[in-house]
């Protein structure tokens, strides 16, 4: 499929949505709760398990995010762009930070017991179409480039990565159908 992935298995819609409400559980995330019904009427889409490599790091784009007036830029910002900013505790908002620790302590615990991609942890979702992870995004859909639905999981991946090193993730991957 792509350098910046690695193909695991083809999944069901059904399945793709039963873990992400369940990954969202005791949560109260009104935008992520919209995705999620957005998602439920999406017609005409292949749904994967994919191991991320480091090169679809390198070509990932985090989505727009605002936090306590800090702003990424409308369609997004590079993966590594972004996680430099997030780097240092105290450049980070207090309302972003327990959320990037919690996927931090999750990647932690899994990593210490097995490699990830060993586990049955799933890090987020990722698709060439901008628009499937950031509605708003007015960027093309470009094969040569990712886009991340979940920013906090993925600041969460990006800064534990620049600690410990990196680790192969699976993720789910969504692109329109082949005719």
């Amino acid at each position: 499929m792509s350098k910046m992935f690695e193909l695991l298995k083809q999944i069901s819609q059904d399945e793709f949505l039963s873990a992400w409400r369940e990954e969202e559980q005791g949560k109260d995330d009104p935008y992520t709760q919209t995705r999620i019904r957005e998602h439920e009427s999406y017609i005409g889409l292949d749904y994967y398990m994919v191991k991320l490599t480091e090169e679809g790091l390198t070509k990932l784009i985090l989505p727009n995010h605002t936090h306590d007036n800090r702003e990424l830029k409308k369609d997004g910002e590079f993966f590594w762009d972004v996680i430099t900013k997030f780097l240092v505790p105290e450049n980070i908002p207090q309302s972003c930070y327990k959320r990037i620790q919690c996927v931090r302590d999750e990647l932690t615990k899994h990593a210490s017991e097995y490699a990830l991609l060993d586990t049955s942890y799933t890090l987020g979702r990722v698709y060439y179409d901008p628009r499937l992870g950031n509605p708003n995004s007015d960027a093309p859909n470009n094969k040569n480039q990712l886009y991340a639905g979940n920013f906090h999981r993925f600041a969460g991946y990006g800064t534990w990565v620049k600690e410990h090193g990196y680790q192969p993730v699976k993720v789910f991957f969504t692109e329109a159908r082949m005719s």
